[in-house]
This record gives structure tokens, C-alpha cells and sequence, in this order.
């Protein structure tokens, strides 16, 4: 045996020791010393920011959530919390409302609760104030998967350490934007975070107003993938499809019931889908109620796509967190339904399939300004709102708003739009509906909105490059619908800018091209021509 002390005095082995000792006490000293210094050193600035630093005497009125809370596709003109502070009069209690919108784009729960955290952190609880809360789509698809091992042991040692300090706070939520640390999400993180941002709230002094989360359920059909467990070709589904759709254009709706039902027994994973074929069948049939029921088992057991839609479970957690914590809700879903026809939300107040139109939005925050003030006392500024501008046949739902709803006029007057931001946000929604037909094996629906969309820029602006250009996109899709399945054509699309967006930003030198693939495609001559020609007068 080698020994490596043979000839080191044990004297000088026991200095070496409590040198080295030294030194990792030093270094750990040191280490906690800059711990210590970066934590009192954030929560300094937010001590300052947020409670020390003279601010006027406001009613702060914060808003959480993703593209919906921001108004999107109308961003920039109009939000929820801009048109409630004007429902109730720009004020509270004498005093001028602030909106604080911290909305951000595709986010989820969990960057949503961390924003209005660092906010509110150290806030003055003497402040009056409240937090408008509107999220679950984002976290929809999210919520489906699983975590997987490490994510489970990742998650409790984030909860914990997110308590106790700040500058961790920071330091992870940061590492999960930049994507160095990992981001777990599932139903779970959805309910932690909702629950997070409400005791955020109360303990910041902020009446947090919840709301359940709305989207098209009857007229943009759920997820639809080849490839699963069933082995259903694409062949396959074309031809049971097609049977379907026949009996149904034929009239035999409960003919066409008995077939889906049997076809969903055959291939299970596509029984999302066809659950969603059942409540278009009962729909025809007068089976209201039924179809709602119809509707909604599809959303709640489709496969995650393009499309992330709050399920039925996310409405029920986002009811039952009022109730707990006894907060005010607006149940945006049961008012939706009481404002569409036959209890059937469709596109009639939306725009796509989760961004309300501007009478959709008129209604959300009409529901957001009335919950707020009910929670406060507060009366109502201006009883004599005008019904908001749609009416239904008899019985066929309820056309009258609540007391606290925007009229078109006062939207209009709030938020006068010209005819370019109509234009924008129609083509923003159009695309938006486009791009979630991608990798769709059957998006008839999702690509006859888009087309609706298109055509109503075409109303106000007949030789729109942007609007024939899309027109050509769903054109190609429906007469090739290999392109929205295609990795190779999906790429590019992508590449060219295709997918999301406004106007289409597409370089002159690349519209030959474009042009010669949507006609091999399958695009006419004539669409392919106006859109040549509406080439020079791009937005």
C-alpha cells in the first residue's frame, strides 16, 4: 500500500487542514455576506418602489392575464381594465382610477402572479386598489401534459425557496425565461399560481376580481391528429369523415349521432373530434342544452394543438378560488352564454377563437366594472347604457346587456377606431385563426373563419394585398390541405412570415415565388391575380 503521508510531518498535515478550513469558512462567509447584501438590496428597491417613493392618490386598478386581459387583437386601443375604469366613471370613491396593466402576450399563470408580486411587494395595504384576473388559456395546452420526474422534484423546492426570498425569486423566474432552468407547468402549477396571485393580492390590500376564462366552443372544432393509439390512417379518416358529413348535409342528424358515436368507440383518440360533430348534430336538432354538453366534453378531452382553450376543469378551480378566498367573480362563460344565441358561444362576440370582438369586450368588462362595484357598493354611473349592438330571434338567447355594459356609442366614443387599426386587428385575427389550422387534420372550420375574417377587410378595403393574400392561403389549404400537415411546407410558411401577424410583410422579390406555389397549390387564377395586383397597395 502506496501511503502518500510516509514522509509529511503529521504537524504539518494538521496546518494544512485548518488552513484549508479557514479558507472554506472565509469563502462561505463571504458568500453568504453577498446572499445577505443582494437580498436586502432587492428588497430595498422594492421597498422604495412600491411604498416609499411619493406617488399621487390614486385607485390602483392592476390587471393580470394573457393577450385577452391586454385586448388583443385591438392592442393599444382599447383593454378590460381601460374600458371598466371608464364604466364606472374614471373614479372610485372620489378618487381617479390608474390602470395598471401587467398583461402580457402567450403568458401563462405562473410569469402573470411573479409580475404582479414585484409589483405589489411592500405595497401600502392603506392604498385603495384591485387586480382584475383573467388567464387560463395559456396554461390550457400546458395543463394536459405531465411533469415529468425532474419537474416533480424541481417544483416543491420552488414553491419553498419563492417564499423566502426575493433575489432567488428574481434569479429563477428569470432562468425560466431564458430557458437555463426548466418550466414545469400542469393543471397543478395552473391552480398554484391562481391561488398565488390571489393571496398576492389580499395581502397587497387589492380586492382581486376573478373571472372564468370564455372561447368559441360551437364553431371551431377541437384538436385533430393522425397517429394514435387506434392506427387511424389518413385515408381512414377522410372516408369516415366524409360519411359523416354527408349524413349530416342530408339532413339525418341522429342517423349521423349513432354513426360518430360508434366511430368514437372504434378510435378513441379522436374522440374529441367527434363529440364535437355530436354537438353540431344536436344543435341542428334544437338539443341545445345537449349540444353545449357536447361541446364542452370535446374541448375537455381534445389533444393539445395550436388552439389552447381553458377547459371546463379551469372554470370550475377558477369558481371554486372565489368562493374560498370569498373574492368577486365574474363567470364570463355563463354571461357569454346568456348573450349567444341558443346559450351557444360561437363567433358572434369573437373575433377568433378567444379574443372577444369589441362588443365581446364591451361585455367582459362590463362584468369586471360590475363585480368590482357590487364587492365595493358602489352605484352605477350612467344607467342609461343602450343595449349593445346585436339582438337574437325569440328565444333564441338573451340580447339584453347587463346595467354595467358599454354601449357602441360610449365605445366608440372611449376608443374611436379608424378604418387601418379595423383593418390590422381583422387580419391579425384572420392569420391567427390561419395558423391554428396548422397540423390539423381536418380544421374546415378554423379555415372558414379565417376566410370570414378576410373577407370582412375586404368590405372595408376591397383591393387589400394582405386580405386577398391570406384568401389565397386558405384557398391553398382547402384545396391541398397536405400543407398545413407537411413539415416541409409548414417550414415554408414559416420562413416566408405566413403564419402570425398583421399585414403581410412579404419583400417584393418574394411574391413570384409565393405566387407560383399557391397555384400549384391549387389557387385560382383569379385570386392569384388580385392579389398581384393589390401587391403595390400593401399597409
Amino acid at each position: 500500500m502506496i501511503s502518500f503521508a510516509a514522509n509529511v510531518p503529521v504537524g504539518a498535515l494538521g496546518m494544512d487542514l485548518r488552513r484549508n478550513l479557514r479558507r472554506v469558512a472565509v469563502l462561505a462567509a463571504v458568500c453568504s455576506a453577498v446572499l445577505v447584501a443582494v437580498e436586502a438590496g432587492c428588497r430595498l428597491f422594492f421597498l422604495y418602489r412600491n411604498r416609499l417613493q411619493p406617488r399621487e392618490d390614486f385607485f390602483e386598478l392592476y390587471a393580470i392575464g394573457g393577450s385577452t386581459m391586454a385586448g388583443s387583437p385591438y392592442d393599444g386601443i382599447l383593454s378590460i381594465p381601460g374600458i371598466a375604469s371608464n364604466i364606472l366613471g374614471g373614479e372610485v370613491r372620489g378618487k381617479p382610477i390608474r390602470v395598471l396593466n401587467l398583461a402580457g402576450h402567450g403568458e401563462s399563470i405562473y410569469p402573470q402572479a411573479f409580475s404582479l408580486k414585484d409589483a405589489v411587494r411592500y405595497r401600502d395595504r392603506s392604498r385603495p386598489g384591485a387586480v382584475f384576473v383573467y388567464s387560463g388559456h395559456n396554461d390550457a395546452a400546458m395543463g394536459r401534459a405531465r411533469l415529468s420526474p425532474g419537474c416533480r422534484v424541481y417544483e416543491p423546492i420552488k414553491e419553498g425557496v419563492l417564499s423566502r426570498s426575493a433575489a432567488v425569486e428574481l434569479l429563477m423566474f428569470y432562468g425560466e425565461k431564458g430557458r437555463i432552468l426548466p418550466a414545469c407547468r400542469d393543471s397543478r402549477t395552473f391552480e398554484r399560481y391562481m391561488r398565488e396571485a390571489v393571496k398576492t393580492a389580499l395581502a397587497a390590500g387589492l380586492r382581486p376580481v376573478l373571472s372564468t376564462v370564455i372561447s368559441n366552443v360551437a364553431e371551431i372544432e377541437p384538436g385533430l391528429v393522425l397517429g394514435g393509439p387506434s392506427g387511424l390512417t389518413r385515408d381512414r379518416l377522410d372516408s369516415l369523415l366524409a360519411q359523416g358529413e354527408r349524413l349530416e348535409r342530408q339532413g339525418k342528424d341522429p342517423e349521423a349521432i349513432r354513426f360518430y358515436e360508434r366511430a368514437g368507440r372504434e378510435f378513441p383518440d379522436i374522440g374529441a373530434y367527434l363529440r364535437y360533430r355530436i354537438g353540431a348534430c344536436l344543435r341542428r336538432m334544437g338539443e341545445y342544452g345537449a349540444a353545449n354538453r357536447a361541446f364542452w366534453e370535446a374541448i375537455d378531452s381534445a389533444p393539445g394543438d395550436a388552439f389552447g382553450r381553458a377547459t371546463s376543469g379551469q372554470n370550475a378551480l377558477i369558481r371554486d378560488l372565489a368562493r374560498r378566498y370569498g373574492v368577486p367573480l365574474v363567470d364570463a362563460v355563463r354571461m357569454f352564454e346568456e348573450h349567444s344565441p341558443h346559450g351557444l358561444v360561437g363567433d358572434g362576440l369573437l373575433i377568433d377563437g378567444h379574443h372577444p370582438n369589441d362588443a365581446g369586450y364591451a361585455l367582459l368588462a362590463g362584468g369586471f366594472a360590475q363585480a368590482l362595484a357590487r364587492d365595493l357598493g358602489l352605484p352605477r354611473k350612467d344607467a342609461s347604457a343602450s343595449p349593445v349592438a346585436h339582438t337574437f330571434p325569440d328565444g333564441a338567447g338573451d340580447a339584453r346587456p347587463p346595467a354595467w355594459t358599454a354601449s357602441p356609442d360610449e365605445m366608440a366614443r372611449w376608443f374611436p377606431m379608424t378604418k387601418e387599426a379595423r383593418i390590422e386587428s381583422l387580419l391579425r385575427s384572420g392569420r391567427w385563426l390561419f395558423t391554428i389550422s396548422a397540423r390539423h387534420a381536418h380544421p374546415a372550420d378554423r379555415l372558414g373563419l379565417a376566410e370570414k375574417r378576410f373577407r370582412e377587410a375586404l368590405a372595408l378595403e376591397p383591393g387589400l394585398f394582405s386580405a386577398w393574400l391570406g384568401l389565397g392561403l386558405v384557398t391553398a389549404a382547402r384545396e391541398t390541405p397536405s400543407i398545413l400537415l407537411d413539415d416541409q411546407d409548414i417550414s415554408w410558411l414559416d420562413e416566408r412570415g405566413l403564419f402570425y401577424g398583421s399585414t403581410y410583410d412579404l419583400p417584393r422579390d418574394k411574391l413570384p415565388e409565393v405566387l407560383a406555389r399557391l397555384s400549384l397549390w391549387g389557387v385560382p387564377d383569379g385570386v392569384l391575380e388580385r392579389i398581384r395586383a393589390g401587391a403595390p397597395k400593401m399597409l
